[in-house]
């Protein structure tokens, strides 16, 4: 959801463009289930979408380096032009946020949520 958020941004997206982006698309979907609190990393409680963004934002720019921050900026870019381009090209093929949805709401049912 993140890269797709990133990829529909109109200008280089900052955390607080993401965060707000991928909500939508989950209280659209989900309703006020993505706000139950659960426990992060840290132990402390926060509402399960905030845990699950803060991972997801991990893995796609610490791990897969997907996309990257530019502190200078205060935003995200595509890292490499070809995560963007793929993407690109799937969605006339499949509906990626839907893809996408329907793997969060295995993720929300692995927790307990659904």
């Amino acid at each position: 959801m993140i890269l797709l958020a990133a990829d529909e941004s109109e200008s280089a997206p900052t955390q607080l463009g993401l965060q707000h982006a991928v909500r939508e698309q989950l209280v659209t979907s989900f309703g006020q289930l993505v706000q139950q609190r659960v426990y992060d990393a840290r132990g402390d409680p926060v509402p399960w979408w905030v845990r699950e963004f803060e991972d997801g934002l991990a893995w796609v720019s610490d791990v897969v380096k997907a996309i990257t921050f530019d502190r200078p900026a205060r935003s995200y870019q595509f890292t490499v032009p070809l995560f963007r381009r793929w993407l690109q090209h799937r969605r006339p093929y499949e509906d990626l946020w839907e893809t996408a949805i329907t793997k969060v709401q295995t993720e929300m049912e692995r927790d307990g949520l659904l």
